[in-house]
Parts: structure tokens; C-alpha cells; sequence
């Protein structure tokens, strides 16, 4: 094999070599740049779980004082009921009924 040859083989072999590191450097680049995107997407992601975790929380707690109010109506509902029923129990007598 002749010198020139083999300087030809060893320049291929250094153009292969050195689009490879240049296709690998791509490759991590754009590996880099994705798992950058997934972490500022998965960041978006916590943001809005919090935001709805916090509006979840505030319409329990809504709905525990509406549940607590509605007892409360009911109770009084009765005991207007009752107080009802007594006045309806005492009018034949006071009108001599």
C-alpha cells in the first residue's frame, strides 16, 4: 500500500471520525434541549396541579359550610315546624272553638 493510500485512509478516517463527534454533539444537544422543554413542561405541570389542589381545598371547605348551613336551616325549619304546630294546636281553644 502505497503512502499516499494510506494518508487518503487516515484522512477519511479522520472526516468520518469528525462528522460523527459532530452528529453525536448534535444528538446530545438536542437530547439537552428536550429534557430542558420536559422539565420547564413538567414545572407548568406542578404549577397548575397546586393551583387546582388549592381550588379543590377552597370548594371542600365551600361546601362543608354549605353543608353545616343547610343543618342549621333544617334545624330551624323544625323548630318553626313545631312552633307551627303548637299555634295551630292552641287556636281552637283561644277562639272557643
Amino acid at each position: 500500500m502505497a503512502a499516499d493510500d494510506r494518508l487518503t485512509i487516515l484522512e477519511r478516517a479522520q472526516e468520518t471520525l469528525e462528522r460523527t463527534l459532530r452528529l453525536h454533539t448534535d444528538v446530545l444537544a438536542s437530547q439537552a434541549d428536550a429534557h430542558r422543554e420536559h422539565r420547564e413542561r413538567m414545572a407548568a405541570l406542578q404549577q397548575m396541579q397546586e393551583a387546582m389542589q388549592a381550588d379543590h381545598d377552597t370548594l371542600l371547605a365551600l361546601l362543608a359550610d354549605q353543608e353545616q348551613r343547610l343543618r342549621q336551616h333544617e334545624e330551624h325549619m323544625a323548630r318553626l315546624d313545631a312552633l307551627l304546630q303548637a299555634i295551630k294546636d292552641l287556636l281552637p281553644r283561644g277562639n272557643g272553638h
